[in-house]
């Protein structure tokens, strides 16, 4: 049996999903070529998370013959029903449950953390050093995690 290939996404929220998309879909592709079975973890938290989950998804329809998950995780917090609404274009939801042995920390970290200790790969688009798409790509680097990073276009 094959194992399954899992890769997560770090970015600054904020992010203008034009200016990355190409580059994107491009990495995502590239790993898709490495093997036949892929989980991809997301946070949907913001316009890089959003634009990840549309990727992975446009990707799943172009490689019909691979067997690809999209994952949306939850953090513990308290979501509104437009959480509830985007559900179906998820194969499988996370909702993270805090623990007094978890990370002790904010609940976003905690769940980019799980998210980055359940992969093999992160794909980054990190251009700021801080916040949170910043402290998992360093987590990630730490933890021996393979990284991917992608730039923004040029004329952002």
């Amino acid at each position: 049996m094959r194992n399954v290939i899992c890769c997560t996404f770090a970015g600054h929220r904020d992010i203008n999903p034009l200016i990355v998309k190409d580059a994107l879909r491009e990495q995502i592709k590239l790993l898709l070529e490495m093997d036949t079975s892929f989980c991809f973890y997301v946070g949907a938290m913001g316009a890089f998370d959003v634009l990840c989950a549309q990727c992975v998804i446009e990707l799943k329809k172009d490689y019909p013959k691979k067997q690809i998950r999209l994952t949306l995780v939850e953090p513990d917090l308290p979501m509104g029903s437009e959480w509830t609404k985007q559900y179906a274009q998820y194969d499988d939801v996370i909702r993270m449950i805090h623990r007094e042995t978890a990370y002790r920390e904010h609940p976003i970290i905690e769940r980019n953390r799980w998210m980055a200790d359940h992969s093999q790969y992160l794909i980054a688009c990190v251009y700021r050093q801080n916040g949170g798409a910043f402290r998992t790509l360093t987590y990630a680097e730490q933890s021996g995690i393979t990284v991917f990073r992608i730039t923004p276009a040029a004329g952002e």
